[in-house]
């Protein structure tokens, strides 16, 4: 980060907390003053606790940018290695019934890690009839092909059924469409080599099927956007979790933790809280040194989301537990770094409130703000245009431009129905099963499967031509509230014009098949 840049983030990041924070606090103190109804409070209570949710996750990006600003910020040390005498390293590949041309090309790129103390493990909990074809290219490549016994429920316990039988220092897991580069192990082994107390170490994930479908670029926009300012920021923090493919970890820590968490679909991070409570550092080591696949249509993308967002919500209650029963032994700032994660998908609820609420107002006159318009131009407007302003501008000082990053918040705001679903069968502690996002083409969602949507687009679209009828009544309230009812309108919409088959045909740049 440039010296005139990282002062510029600053200066931004710290104007943003305090409109924030300045905003928030009025915005409690008009609600708490007022005389207002059942239904109305009700209501009121909604949004309020919606823009809370959103607020407490700008503050995490904001204090991310604020960490990641400062000089000397995520420097690596590195322990120097004996080219002779390296550390043992055993690299593992959990798949389930995964096409051979994915299997393939991981197989290529892990066959030329340029590292000798190595070993090759091809976890396969395929059906029957995919396993002998299997293990017929693990030994072109020089794979070990363990398959277990009796079938695996997850990836998780595939993986804890062969860690009793390792018996090296170290432990590498990339997924099965995951191809790394012939340095990741040299790099990331010198920086875990340099302290006892590092666990793992963790490095980002960039798809490169980005050109497949605007599904696998959204996807991609949106995982770079946390795999950059956020995860620095929590690697900062020694708050960086363990995110399941391209990492490198200790084998005794993962033994002495008990292996992965097999209740959780999310299991690297459930097992990362586990490992941090012990006092273990994690490292993030930001250079890109993996390259993988994105999923290029909408249902693969949709259960992707369900796994991630039910999983992460769901460790919520694990957190809660141990923090109330003082057995966390967590620092306040790692704390706070897993409670932003952990509660992140609940956006999903918190969009679909801000949604319905200037609907609701709109439709049936039912207030949920309850504050002047000079209010909200004073103390909403500088707070929001400084936030985006704040997450546009270091977006793009990586590079990215202004319609890259609504194509992620388009993502993130279509997935909202899917959100709801799987994180309240989280908090309800319903079982979820673990589920392989779908590489390659896969199909598209049935019309009648988008009712959820299409019910909010109808819903809004007739609030809109309400509001525009009684626009004459208050200019301003309703004013504002069509505003956001076209806002919300084109965001969702965008679910019929992803909802398509990919039309362009785009290898991997590393299948060399």
């Amino acid at each position: 980060m440039k010296r005139r840049n990282r002062k510029l983030y600053l200066l931004l990041a710290w104007l943003s907390f305090l409109s924030l924070i300045f905003y928030f606090t009025l915005r409690i103190y008009i609600y708490y003053s007022q005389s207002i109804g059942f239904v109305n409070s009700l209501f009121g209570v909604l949004l309020l606790i919606a823009e809370a949710h959103s607020i407490l996750q700008s503050l995490g990006f904001i204090s991310s940018i604020i960490r990641i600003s400062r000089p000397n910020s995520n420097i690596y040390r590195r322990a120097k290695l004996d080219p002779k005498n390296l550390p043992s390293v055993t690299v593992l590949v959990p798949a389930r019934n995964e096409p051979l041309k994915v299997l393939e090309a991981t197989f290529i790129c892990l066959a030329s890690l340029n590292y000798k103390n190595k070993k090759l493990v091809f976890l396969d909990g395929s059906d029957k009839k995919f396993i002998k074809e299997n293990d017929k290219l693990a030994k072109k490549y020089g794979l070990i092909h363990f398959v277990p016994e009796k079938p695996s429920k997850n990836k998780a316990e595939i993986i804890n059924k062969i860690l009793s039988e390792l018996d090296t220092k170290y432990l590498c897991i990339f997924d099965a469409d995951q191809n790394p580069m012939p340095e990741f192990l040299m790099e990331t082994v010198a920086l875990a080599e340099y302290s006892g107390n590092i666990a793992f170490v963790q490095t980002p994930q960039l798809y490169t099927n980005i050109g497949v479908s605007p599904i696998a670029k959204g996807a991609a926009l949106q995982q770079s956007i946390f795999f950059e300012n956020i995860c620095e920021g929590k690697g900062s923090s020694n708050a960086m979790f363990c995110c399941g493919t391209n990492f490198l970890m200790r084998t005794n820590v993962l033994k002495k933790v008990g292996g992965f968490d097999e209740n959780s679909v999310t299991e690297d991070f459930a097992t990362s809280v586990k490992i941090h409570a012990l006092g273990y550092r994690s490292i993030y080591y930001k250079h890109v040194r993996v390259f993988g696949m994105a999923p290029e249509t909408l249902p693969a993308y949709f259960k992707q989301q369900y796994r991630w967002s039910g999983g992460t919500v769901g460790v919520v209650r694990k957190l809660v537990s141990l923090i109330y029963n003082g057995k966390l032994n967590l620092r306040p700032i790692q704390i706070w770094e897993y409670f932003l994660s952990a509660t992140y998908y609940l956006t999903g609820w918190s969009f679909f409130i801000l949604v319905m609420c200037p609907a609701l107002y709109l439709l049936f006159n039912i207030p949920s703000y309850f504050a002047n318009p000079f209010f909200y131009l004073a103390t909403f407007i500088p707070y929001y245009i400084l936030t985006l302003t704040t997450f546009y501008a270091t977006m793009r000082g990586r590079n990215y431009s202004f319609r890259d990053v609504f194509t992620g918040t388009i993502m993130s705001s279509i997935s909202f129905p899917i959100l709801m679903q799987s994180t309240l069968g989280a908090l309800m502690n319903k079982k979820m099963i673990f589920q392989i996002t779908n590489k390659g083409k896969g199909s598209v969602v049935p019309f009648w499967k988008l009712w959820p949507w299409t019910l909010v687009l109808i819903v809004i679209f007739f609030a809109i031509v309400n509001g525009i009828l009684r626009y004459p009544e208050n200019h301003y309230a309703i004013g504002i509230n069509i505003f956001w009812c076209v806002y919300h309108f084109i965001l969702i919409s965008n679910v019929f014009r992803l909802n398509k088959m990919p039309q362009v045909k785009e290898k991997n740049i590393l299948n060399y098949t």
